[in-house]
């Protein structure tokens, strides 16, 4: 599943998840452009620490189309610019 673009109601029918988390992973998605990854959905959305490791296998990242993409960090921990 994209959770860049699922709807709110396909969310919360996840195992693990309530209505509630599903409105906060929507909030967070339009608030941060997306997420790039697992750690992301976690964090941004607030979610119960370990949850989105357990559906990674489920999710994909695919990025909304009208937003620049995000520097991706260096080795140094610095950000560039992708081209």
């Amino acid at each position: 599943m994209d959770v860049n673009h699922a709807p709110v109601a396909v969310l919360a029918a996840l195992p693990g998840f309530t209505p509630e988390m599903a409105e906060r992973v929507a909030e967070a998605r339009v608030e941060h452009h997306g997420f790039d990854f697992v750690e992301e959905l976690e964090a941004y959305a607030d979610l119960p620490q370990g949850l989105a490791d357990e559906l990674a296998e489920r999710f994909v990242f695919l990025r909304i189309a009208s937003d620049p993409p995000r520097p991706a960090p260096s080795r140094s921990g610095r950000s560039f610019r992708r081209r």
